[in-house]
C-alpha cells in the first residue's frame, strides 16, 4: 500500500481502523512524523575509510608512463577506423562500398582499443 492509498484510508476509516493503520504508518520512512506533524532527522549511512586513506593504489615501480608516441598511435588508429568507415559510406573509397574497407575500418578501431588499453 502506498503511502497516499495509506493516507486516505487513514483519513477515510472509521476510528477502528485508523487505530489498525496507525504502527503501520508510524513504521514508513518518512522526514515528517505524520501524526504529530514534527520533521524528524535522517540517519546518514557511515562512511569506512580505507587504511592509508587511499581509495585507488598507487602505480607500482615496474609501470613507467607510457611514451608520447603511443597515445598518438592510440588516436590515430581510432580517427583513422572511423574515417574509412565513413568514407566507405559514402562511397569516397577507390572501387566503391567494400565489406573489406569496413572490416579494415573495424580493425583499426580495435587496434586502437587494445593500444588504449597497454596506455599507462
Amino acid at each position: 500500500m502506498t503511502r497516499t492509498r495509506a493516507l486516505t484510508a487513514l483519513t477515510l476509516a472509521s476510528p477502528v481502523r485508523r487505530a489498525a493503520v496507525a504502527p503501520i504508518l508510524r513504521n514508513m520512512s518518512s522526514s515528517e512524523n505524520i501524526e504529530t506533524g514534527e520533521a524528524t532527522p535522517r540517519q546518514r549511512p557511515t562512511k569506512k575509510r580505507v587504511q592509508g586513506g587511499r581509495v585507488t593504489p598507487s602505480l607500482s615501480a615496474g609501470h613507467e608512463p607510457s611514451p608520447t608516441w603511443m597515445a598518438v598511435l592510440m588516436f590515430s588508429l581510432l580517427a583513422l577506423g572511423v574515417l574509412i568507415i565513413f568514407f566507405n559510406y559514402v562511397g569516397w573509397m577507390p572501387g566503391g562500398t567494400s565489406n573489406g574497407f569496413l572490416l579494415l575500418g573495424l580493425g583499426s578501431i580495435l587496434g586502437g582499443i587494445i593500444t588504449a588499453t597497454q596506455y599507462h
